[in-house]
C-alpha cells in the first residue's frame, strides 16, 4: 500500500517521498507491480508539471478523498504504453489535461479500467479525455460509472478532432470496449470532426458495448456521430446499445447521435434506448470518402450501413435536413444486411426531404412490428 500525503509535484524528477509515502509521482515510480496507491489528503488538487508514466500495473484509488489531478492545460496526466499492464483508476477527477493522444490519459498498450472517475475540460487531438489503443487481443478498455463533461478533440494541421471524450482503437478480434453505468454520462463534449463523445476506430472483430449510459448535448462540429461514431471503412465493428439515452446531440453530416458504418458483417443492436431531440445540423450534400457517391445530411438519431436491430425505446423530436429524421439506413457497402424494428415508438421526428421517422436508400429486407 502506497499513500499520497502531499499535493505537490516535482515535474518529472522521480517525485518526493520516504518509504511508502510521498507525492503521487513518487508513489507511481516506486510502487511494485499490482500495488495500490491511495490518498491520505482530502479535497486537494494535484497540479502536474509533466505527465506521469505508469510502468507498473497499479490500482490508483481516490475513493472518498475528493482528489483532482490537473494537467494545468499544459500536459497529459497519465501515460501507459506496455501491453503487459493493467491499470485500475478509481474515483479521481481529471481536469485540464492536454496532449495529442488523450488529454488526461494516453494508453497505447494494456488494459485500462476506469471506475467512478470524472473527466472535465481536457483537450487532445484524438480523444479529448482518454485515448486507448492496444496491438494485442488480450487487453480491453472498460468504463464504469464515470462522468465526461466539456472535453474536446481539436484538429491540428488539418487532422484529428475525433472523439471528444474517448478515442478507442482495439486490435482485431480484441475483447469489447465496454461503457456502462450506473451514472456513466457524457455531457457537452465536442469533436471538431466526428464522434462528439466517443470515436471507435477498429479494423475488425470488435464490439462497442454501451449500457445504462446517458449522452447529452455532445457535438461533432464538422463531421458525423454527435455522440458516437465508428468510422467509414471499419471492418466487422459491431455496436450494442442498451438501456441508455441520447438527448440533444448534434452532428453536422450524418447521425445526430450515432454514426455506424462498416463492412464485412458488422451489426448494430439498440435495445430499450431513447433518442430525443438529436439533430443533423448541416444542409446540402456531402461526399462520403471512399464511397464514390454523394449523400445528403441524414439520420437525426442514427445513421448506419450495418445490420440494424431496434427493440423498444422512444425516438422523439429528432431531425435531419434531408432524410431519416430518426433513423437513416444506407445499404451502400454491404448487401448482406437487414433492418428490424420492434416495439419502438416514433413521434415528432422531422426530415426536410422525407422519411420523418425512418428512411432507407435501398431495398433492404425490412421487418417491422
Amino acid at each position: 500500500m502506497w499513500n499520497v500525503n502531499v499535493a505537490t509535484d516535482d515535474g518529472g524528477n522521480g517525485g518526493q517521498g520516504n518509504g511508502t509515502t510521498g507525492d503521487l509521482r513518487y508513489c507511481a515510480v516506486n510502487a511494485a507491480n499490482d500495488d495500490t496507491i491511495r490518498f491520505t489528503i482530502q479535497n486537494r488538487t494535484i497540479t502536474l508539471k509533466a505527465s506521469i508514466q505508469l510502468t507498473k500495473s497499479l490500482t490508483i484509488d481516490g475513493t472518498n478523498q475528493n482528489i483532482t489531478i490537473s494537467g494545468n492545460n499544459n500536459t497529459q496526466i497519465f501515460q501507459m504504453s506496455s501491453s503487459s499492464l493493467t491499470e485500475n483508476i478509481n474515483n479521481i477527477v481529471f481536469s485540464g489535461g492536454h496532449g495529442s493522444f488523450g488529454g488526461a490519459i494516453s494508453a497505447t498498450g494494456g488494459t485500462l479500467n476506469l471506475s467512478g472517475d470524472t473527466f472535465s475540460q481536457n483537450t487532445a487531438v484524438w480523444g479529448g479525455a482518454v485515448y486507448w489503443s492496444d496491438p494485442t487481443v488480450a487487453n480491453s478498455f472498460n468504463v464504469r460509472g464515470c462522468r465526461f463533461s466539456g472535453n474536446q478533440a481539436v484538429t491540428w494541421a488539418g487532422i484529428g478532432g475525433q472523439g471528444g471524450a474517448i478515442y478507442a482503437l482495439p486490435a482485431p478480434g480484441a475483447p469489447r470496449v465496454i461503457l456502462q453505468g450506473p451514472m456513466t454520462t457524457f455531457t457537452n463534449n465536442t469533436a471538431a470532426d466526428s464522434g462528439g463523445a466517443v470515436f471507435m476506430a477498429c479494423i475488425g472483430g470488435n464490439t462497442l458495448q454501451v449500457a445504462n449510459c446517458q449522452f447529452n448535448s455532445n457535438t461533432a462540429t464538422n463531421g458525423s456521430g454527435g455522440a458516437i461514431a465508428t468510422p467509414n471503412g471499419s471492418t466487422g465493428v459491431s455496436m450494442v446499445l442498451s438501456s441508455s439515452g441520447f438527448t440533444l446531440n448534434k452532428a453536422n453530416s450524418l447521425g445526430g447521435a450515432v454514426y455506424a458504418v462498416g463492412t464485412s458483417g458488422p451489426t448494430v443492436e439498440v435495445t430499450n434506448t431513447d433518442f430525443t431531440s438529436n439533430q443533423v445540423t448541416g444542409s446540402g450534400d456531402v461526399n462520403l470518402p471512399g464511397s464514390g457517391n454523394v449523400y445528403p445530411y441524414l439520420g437525426g438519431a442514427i445513421y448506419t450501413t450495418d445490420s440494424l436491430t431496434v427493440n423498444g425505446g422512444t425516438y422523439k423530436g429528432n431531425s435531419a435536413a434531408a432524410g431519416g429524421g430518426a433513423i437513416y439506413y444506407q445499404m451502400s457497402q454491404n448487401t448482406n444486411v437487414t433492418l428490424s424494428l420492434s416495439n419502438a415508438t416514433f413521434s415528432n421526428n422531422t426530415a426536410n426531404r422525407g422519411g420523418g421517422s425512418t428512411s432507407s436508400a435501398t431495398s433492404a429486407r425490412v421487418a417491422t412490428r
